[in-house]
């Protein structure tokens, strides 16, 4: 099972002033590794709630096109994460060529799809706000369309 956490740096921490163009940085934990982009040097943090979207529409991309890899990059940021289909159906997914987990297409989106729901699920509970903030709307639009896709 894959899990991936994203969380607001240390420094853009403080609720009352959080923002979309904030730094962040994704840990991913699998059963085969771990990754994070915390704590790199060259620092790798990303605009944490701008990645998000690229992240979903990538990946329902790959999930539902023959399209056999697909590289996800922080925005903002050196942080990649690589998303690789087998030919035995199965997908890899490495962080610096570190194998991170691997698994079925129909469980990748289920794990993706919970760890991106926590992070809205904190963010509703913030003092951001979707419906002043732009690229808010874009991750609910963006989840909604990852949540209402189906994968074969």
């Amino acid at each position: 099972m894959l899990q991936i956490e994203f969380k607001f740096s240390d420094k853009s921490s403080k609720m009352d002033n959080l923002s979309s163009f904030d730094l962040g940085d994704m840990d991913l934990r699998g059963d085969l590794g771990t990754a994070s982009s915390h704590s790199r040097v060259p620092d790798q943090s990303m605009m944490i709630v701008l990645s998000i979207s690229p992240l979903l529409d990538g990946v329902r991309r790959f999930l539902s096109t023959p399209q056999k890899e697909y590289k996800f990059v922080g925005v903002d940021s050196s942080f990649a994460v690589v998303f690789s289909k087998k030919n035995d159906g199965k997908i890899d997914i490495l962080v610096d060529k570190c194998l991170i987990e691997t698994t079925n297409a129909r469980q990748l989106k289920a794990d993706i799809e919970a760890s991106v729901l926590r992070f809205i699920e904190y963010l509703d509970a913030s003092a951001v706000s979707p419906t002043t903030d732009a690229p808010l709307l874009d991750l609910h639009d963006a989840f909604q369309d990852f949540q209402h896709f189906s994968v074969e």
